[in-house]
């Protein structure tokens, strides 16, 4: 069964004004809107993600590029990416895997600790990446954050084939509160259909978070606090056409569904996604998010992230391709086109960009 027809007729994407400058600064935003409007965006729970390699979007990201970003996640020590002010966001977290740590989650205590402990400012906490919204609102002046992500996983061997060490099992939840403590809204970026993955084109608003799921509302037990591994979205490596990406008529269909590192029958055209930590992977947008922060931010002061990859089999069935295998990936914050609307459902069935590996976050959800 195809799955899934990739449209791009007509489609502008144009980049955005940078923010310095310097070429030594932060990359330019990319303007999705037409994109978004094609549908040609997985929905991961309030987010949706966009795969700038199936778009031929290249964006460069070494650590140095993305120093004046806000940068959540990064490598050794947050490599050179202190972020402007420690009394307003903390630093990026260290990212350090290769043969060390086969997962990674913010305030981890043993191999990714707050980089500047906790109570550096009111809103500060050990378990998430976390920003003054005061900060955050001058960082955007005016626009809405656009999320870029790298996807740094060991290549197949011989730098062709496909294997599951290209794979990676991504998730995250944005968490905003006022000064009390009071969760605001939340945000999850996770998978919300079968075997880890999103909804192509999807609506933002058919997705109703839990509430919390991190290690600040703990229960019992081992993996109290965890999310489960069902709701990690499973990025792919690699992505495979049965014609070239970027035409109509060309479907997204398996590169390795015998899981034999050859092709597939029927694959003609192949887009990598695993390009590593100097070139951006994917761009994700929250509509939902930009829209409240639009509004005034409903009282909330604070946003929080709780970001996590890999799997850590002392809580979770770590799956085939889900632990983390090489250098560090990086999380960071651009400021983006302006976009507060809340996006329709979109009208392509693009069910194959399930396999695109994209990254959502959340819809808001006020807290009764």
């Amino acid at each position: 069964m195809s799955l899934l027809k990739k449209v791009s007729g007509g489609l502008v994407l144009m980049a955005g004004m940078g923010l310095s400058a310097s070429a030594w600064a932060c990359p330019a935003a990319v303007n999705l809107a037409g994109a978004q409007a094609a549908g040609l965006y997985v929905q991961f729970g309030d987010g949706i993600s966009f795969a700038l390699p199936t778009l031929d979007i290249s964006v460069a990201s070494s650590p140095g590029q993305i120093n004046d970003c806000i940068v959540v996640a990064s490598g050794a020590g947050g490599t050179t990416v202190d972020n402007q002010n420690p009394t307003t966001m903390d630093n990026a977290f260290e990212n350090q895997q290769g043969d060390q740590f086969p997962y990674f989650r913010t305030g981890d205590p043993i191999n990714n600790p707050d980089p500047g402990g906790a109570g550096q400012f009111v809103g500060d906490t050990p378990n998430s990446w976390d920003i003054r919204l005061s900060a955050l609102t001058t960082f955007l002046q005016g626009t809405s954050p656009v999320f870029y992500f790298n996807h740094n996983q060991t290549a197949a061997a011989g730098g062709g084939g496909f294997s599951s060490t290209e794979d990676l099992f991504v998730w995250a939840q944005v968490v905003l509160r006022n000064d009390a403590g009071a969760v605001i809204a939340i945000y999850d970026f996770t998978a919300v259909a079968p075997n880890n993955f999103g909804n192509p084109g999807g609506d933002v608003g058919s997705y109703n978070s839990p509430g919390l799921a991190t290690s600040t509302n703990p229960t019992t037990g081992a993996g109290a606090g965890f999310p489960d591994i069902d709701d990690f979205v499973h990025a792919r490596g690699k992505i495979c056409f049965d014609g070239p990406h970027g035409v109509a008529t060309s479907n997204i269909i398996p590169c390795d569904a015998n899981n034999d590192g050859a092709k597939d029958a029927g694959v003609v055209d192949v887009v990598d996604m695993n390009l590593g930590a100097n070139n951006v992977a994917n761009a994700i947008i929250f509509p939902e998010l930009n829209a409240f922060l639009a509004a005034g931010a409903g009282g909330a002061t604070t946003m929080q992230i709780d970001f996590r990859m890999g799997c850590n089999a002392s809580i979770q069935t770590c799956p085939a391709g889900s632990v983390l295998n090489n250098g560090f990936e990086q999380l960071f914050i651009v400021a983006g086109v302006t976009t507060t609307t809340v996006p329709e459902p979109g009208t392509l069935a693009l069910a194959g960009l399930l396999l695109l590996g994209m990254v959502g976050i959340s819809r808001h959800r006020r807290q009764r």
